[in-house]
């Protein structure tokens, strides 16, 4: 489980060079997606608005089946947090972390200019609930035990709101319990890799964040690699060998604030046109780019933080309407839903535009910690976003909760991130940290025939 450093050129041709045989365009393989309505907006309950609590409850049943069985005959496992309140010494109990922070950015404050680095304070409070009430934690030299059998310790900033958890610790007063051991679910085994029989590549990037306004040389660059006239040599059998490009959010760039144009004088009136313009500008330029893109390989994408839907989880895909010019000259482009979920050949796909991950941040000290370390603690948690209907807001009108994962993937891949990272946690599970193309001009490579994963940089 160690993180793989696949970001060098020597790593990429040592890679090609080992059994591949190169494949002309006439031979590559088609990749069909076949997508799971899981995070599709479920059409005959459009009018159901369910509770938060209600979901909250649901999540909870769900994810306390996971835990150890030995866990639950522990003489100390207490079945309620109510129950506590006649108890001395030590407890074993299940619940729901809450945090209550003093400058929690909720999604409402978003334009504020709290910093996520400003909501992380020492005053932060930690309760643990369940349906039947809620008890305060401390903690001092407080171990958490991850699913892969190895622990580490934690303070109240390293937790996050949403996690279901089973503690293990001292009562020290009316419903405050010190806690010294945090256990998470156990890990759900992913299904079985099942490697495709030739050499084909799956083409990952996020972040485009097309705007006319900036320089577009890495896009023209990132077409002509894809054509096969860029980086000769090995670096070109690589390119005629992607089968799939996925674009996992942030296709439009974001645009300025239009606060400043939505009142009635001549100039804000002028601002306000010109804004139009340029939005209408971006629009036509990302409808060209796709088409270009497609005429080459299938792309599939996914919305992001930028694009033109709806901002609460999960967000719908795309629309059509505004590409208009790739639609009408191919039919090779499909539009996902954020998250995603979708099986090529047998491979199962999870993936995110990066929102759930970006989420986490908010409420968690990440300063030791790569964006690699989150995927994979978002893994362990069971829950692909823990901190929806606090921080996060999602779409009222499910009746479950899709975000718990109930089968773990064969390829978990999270967009929008810092830098690219990958680990391989079991022989059938990897995850993928995908930058912003517009900043790094990097763009990651899954080789679907060896489970292999790299980055490739785009100048």
């Amino acid at each position: 489980m160690e993180l793989e450093n696949m970001a060098q050129p020597s790593f990429i041709l040592n890679q090609l060079k080992q059994n591949q045989q190169p494949v002309s365009k006439s031979q590559k393989l088609e990749l069909d997606i076949k997508q799971s309505n899981r995070f599709s907006l479920p059409s005959s309950n459009q009018n159901i608005k369910a509770q938060n609590s209600y979901i909250y409850c649901i999540r909870y049943l769900s994810m306390s089946k996971r835990f150890k069985i030995e866990h639950l005959k522990d003489s100390n496992f207490v079945e309620a947090i109510q129950n506590i309140q006649n108890l001395n010494g030590r407890v074993k109990v299940m619940g729901t972390i809450f945090k209550i922070m003093k400058l929690k950015p909720y999604y409402f404050q978003q334009y504020t200019e709290i910093k996520i680095a400003d909501s992380i304070q020492n005053e932060e409070i930690c309760y643990l609930e369940d349906k039947s009430g809620r008890i305060k934690l401390e903690f001092t030299n407080c171990q958490l035990n991850l699913p892969n059998n190895t622990s580490k310790t934690i303070k109240v900033e390293d937790l996050i709101t949403g996690i279901v958890v089973m503690i293990e610790g001292q009562i020290v007063g009316n419903n405050i319990v010190n806690v010294q051991c945090i256990n998470l679910p156990d890990f759900i085994d992913p299904p079985i890799y099942k490697p495709l029989n030739q050499t084909t590549y799956v083409c990952l990037m996020s972040g485009l964040n097309y705007d006319l306004e900036n320089n577009t040389t890495k896009l023209r660059h990132l077409i002509q690699y894809l054509q096969g006239n860029l980086y000769f040599g090995y670096g070109n059998e690589v390119s005629s060998n992607i089968s799939l490009i996925i674009i996992a959010g942030n296709l439009y760039g974001k645009q300025r604030d239009a606060k400043s144009c939505l009142t009635g004088s001549i100039k804000q009136l002028q601002d306000f046109k010109q804004l139009y313009n340029q939005l209408q500008e971006n629009i036509k330029g990302v409808d060209e780019l796709l088409n270009e893109l497609a005429n080459i390989i299938p792309v599939a994408i996914m919305p992001g933080q930028n694009e033109p839907v709806s901002q609460m989880f999960p967000q719908s895909p795309l629309q059509r309407a505004h590409f208009g010019e790739s639609f009408e000259n191919n039919t090779k482009i499909k539009f996902l839903t954020n998250p995603s979920e979708f099986n090529l050949g047998n491979i199962h796909f999870v993936g995110t535009s990066g929102q759930n991950i970006q989420d986490i941040k908010k409420q968690q000290n990440i300063k030791d910690q790569q964006d690699i370390d989150l995927i994979e603690m978002n893994l362990f948690y069971g829950h692909l976003a823990p901190t929806l209907h606090d921080t996060l807001i999602q779409q009222q009108q499910f009746t479950n909760d899709p975000f718990i994962i109930e089968q773990l993937p064969n390829i978990y891949f999270v967009g929008n991130m810092k830098k690219f990272g990958t680990k391989r946690l079991s022989n059938n599970l990897r995850i993928i940290s995908i930058p912003q193309f517009s900043e790094s001009g990097i763009i990651c490579l899954v080789n679907l025939s060896t489970f292999e994963c790299f980055s490739f940089e785009i100048q």
